[in-house]
């Protein structure tokens, strides 16, 4: 089967798409999810798989801790998570335990199958659409939406890595994403610059050539009435000759 990966730019604007926009967010996300989602050294690889946890894809999601936006996005996806339980989804759909009731949040090993099969084909939208879920419980959860702490609790090992131990390989990693980054936002700004910029072609109004009368010549018009006046003598001349004839029986009425 073909590995997918997908690029930065697919990454920024997947995040874009469900909110994520500010410079400063992305800088800080895209790093950690790269470093999180490498296979073989390829960062954004879609069914990335943690060698010591049951996480998956690019946003690395765990399937023992991230039930509920798991579930969430595959009921809207039309993935159905055999052998649900009335109580289950219910806890699912609110990621709630109501007081006096067992947690049943969690999946059992068939359904676990289930889902591993769609974090590992989910596509890169879909798989962010999680993420953010992931992101808004946690933010919940710990009672606040400061970036930092958020993304520690849902990557400890990797913004430890980053910025508490500083491991080299992994700080050297960061390096090349920052630059990346910043790389990308350069260009797109670059790019929406231009296109806010470009010149507005006007057509010229097509404008219709005016009707030119030729001119009256008035010679002309006096010849026309002269001769106007000539026939109607004539026709005159030739009633009264007419009536006379008429009067002397010379021709009949």
């Amino acid at each position: 089967m073909e590995v997918v990966t997908y690029s930065i730019e697919d990454v920024i604007d997947a995040l874009n798409d469900v909110g994520y926009i500010d410079e400063y967010i992305i800088n800080y996300i895209v790093p950690i999810v790269a470093y999180e989602s490498r296979v073989n050294g390829v960062p954004f690889t879609q069914d990335a798989k943690d060698p010591t946890s049951d996480s998956w894809g690019i946003y690395q999601t765990n399937v023992n801790t991230e039930m509920s936006s798991i579930y969430k996005v595959m009921k809207e996806s039309g993935v159905e998570i055999p052998g649900l339980t009335e109580e289950q989804e219910s806890q699912l759909e609110t990621n709630i335990v109501p007081d006096g009731k067992k947690d049943v949040r969690k999946f059992n090993n068939k359904q676990k199958i289930v889902v591993r099969e769609f974090l590992k084909n989910a596509d890169l939208k879909t798989q962010t659409k999680i993420f953010d879920d992931m992101y808004k419980v946690k933010a919940k959860q710990i009672k606040t939406n400061k970036l930092e702490d958020v993304m520690k609790e849902l990557y400890l090992n990797t913004t430890k890595k980053f910025y508490i131990d500083n491991q080299p390989e992994a700080v050297k990693f960061k390096d090349i994403m920052d630059r990346e980054v910043k790389l990308y936002t350069k260009r797109k700004m670059e790019e929406d610059y231009a296109k806010d910029n470009e010149p507005t072609i006007v057509e010229a109004p097509v404008v219709e050539a005016p009707v030119v009368e030729e001119p009256v010549n008035v010679s002309n018009r006096a010849v026309d009435m002269e001769l106007n006046n000539r026939l109607v003598n004539v026709y005159a001349s030739m009633s009264k000759a007419k009536a006379n004839a008429m009067r002397n029986g010379i021709v009949a009425e």
